[in-house]
């Protein structure tokens, strides 16, 4: 195998539909996009697949759904950012999860609302070449570092700076 497929899927903790879903007659309820996600997953077969905002009703359905249409995907829970990995290509010898702290040493203020915000990582051996990777996904602070902008937090940038660092020290210890 020369390459892999890599997806990384945002995939919106929103459980219920939303008004403005409904007034043009669509669905956003995580389980009406559950279907619709898996079967991207089928036509796309990834082999490794990273969400961010993965919640718990997505991380029941989605797996769920994959695993109906004989699809072999392992799935490695880690809050809001699990992984899916392709069992057909790949063997999964370690992971690693992580809630990033609320604050970050020397900024003031809290960066991780409600304990979202946190990455998953892992090592997977390619089972065609024998070569290792490490891969993560994450879900990091969301409000801007732009005075201007209408979410300002100030150190913002900075504590996502703190929080990518927190998983690449995570990613090297995997390595």
């Amino acid at each position: 195998m020369g390459n892999l497929r890599i997806l990384t899927n945002n995939v919106w903790c929103c459980w219920d539909n939303q008004p403005w879903w409904i007034e043009r007659g669509l669905d956003c309820s995580s389980d009406a996009r559950s279907e619709g996600i898996a079967r991207v997953y089928e036509e796309l077969l990834p082999d490794l697949i990273g969400w961010q905002e993965g919640d718990s009703k997505f991380q029941k359905h989605v797996p769920r759904i994959l695993e109906e249409k004989g699809l072999n995907y392992g799935f490695i829970t880690g809050n809001l950012t699990p992984i899916f990995y392709n069992k057909k290509t790949l063997v999964l010898l370690e992971s690693h999860f992580m809630i990033y702290p609320v604050s970050a040493p020397g900024y003031e203020g809290e960066f991780n609302n409600a304990n979202t915000k946190a990455f998953t990582a892992a090592a997977f051996r390619i089972k065609e070449s024998g070569k290792m990777i490490v891969f993560a996904t994450t879900h990091l602070w969301w409000m801007s570092g732009n005075p201007e902008s209408k979410y300002y937090c100030p150190q913002a940038d900075e504590a996502r700076e703190y929080q990518t660092n927190c998983m690449l020290d995570a990613l090297e210890a995997l390595r």
